[in-house]
């Protein structure tokens, strides 16, 4: 009886160590899908608060009242670089194209170069950079104006949208000295600028030829 008791309780303690780990197992499961799922909702948050903040900036920027194309360097004072593409800029990375080793790719981003162990004379072969690859340095983003040897650059005036003074059921301007900018507009897209302020840009088209800037106008 007794060396029976004794298996009956090593068997117990081993199902209990086993229902344990289950649990264990079951615990670290939910709680690695509840980190989960923060960590979505947190992007998520983020990714949200970009466009808050993207909407915010937008409506507090002065509206474009002019519009100039220049062949110089930069935009004169008062203007602003108006189109402009940024290039991104890169990460520290190792450049193998010139490499004609088989065992190599072309680029290791992140990385470094990888190495070999080269017999050089000596009694042990050295380990070195694959010849071919070199290691290059990050570089800057750049914010890219030139447009093959001209720029567009914009002038800004008036009140930021925010503050913009609209018009009324009649379309009349809600605000004394001010004018329409847009009378042909619907109601709710008027908008009105202080007497001694130019009206903001709305659209642009572009032409090819002075013929088709003719029919634009």
């Amino acid at each position: 009886m007794f060396v029976k008791g004794l298996y009956l309780i090593n068997t117990c303690c081993c199902a209990l160590q086993i229902f344990m780990l289950v649990v264990s197992s079951m615990m670290l499961h939910y709680q690695n899908g509840l980190l989960w799922k923060s960590e979505q909702k947190t992007g998520d948050l983020l990714h949200s608060l970009e466009h808050f903040t993207q909407i915010v900036e937008d409506w507090e920027t002065l509206p474009i009242t002019d519009l100039a194309i220049t062949h110089g360097e930069k935009c004169a004072p008062g203007f602003e670089d108006a189109i402009y593409k940024v290039w991104p800029g890169s990460v520290q990375y190792c450049d193998c194209t010139r490499s004609k080793d088989k065992d190599v790719v072309n680029y290791y981003p992140n990385k470094s170069c990888p190495k070999k162990c080269y017999d050089e004379g000596g009694e042990e072969c050295t380990r070195r950079t694959v010849y071919g690859c070199r290691e290059m340095q990050p570089m800057w983003p750049v914010v890219m104006t030139d447009l093959g040897g001209y720029r567009v650059c914009a002038k800004r005036g008036g009140l930021p949208f925010k503050d913009a003074v609209r018009v009324n059921a009649e379309g009349k301007c809600t605000k004394a000295g001010f004018t329409r900018c847009n009378p042909d507009s619907d109601v709710e897209n008027g908008i009105c600028v202080a007497a001694d302020t130019v009206c903001p840009i709305t659209s642009v088209e572009f032409a090819n030829s002075l013929d088709e800037l003719h029919d634009l106008l």
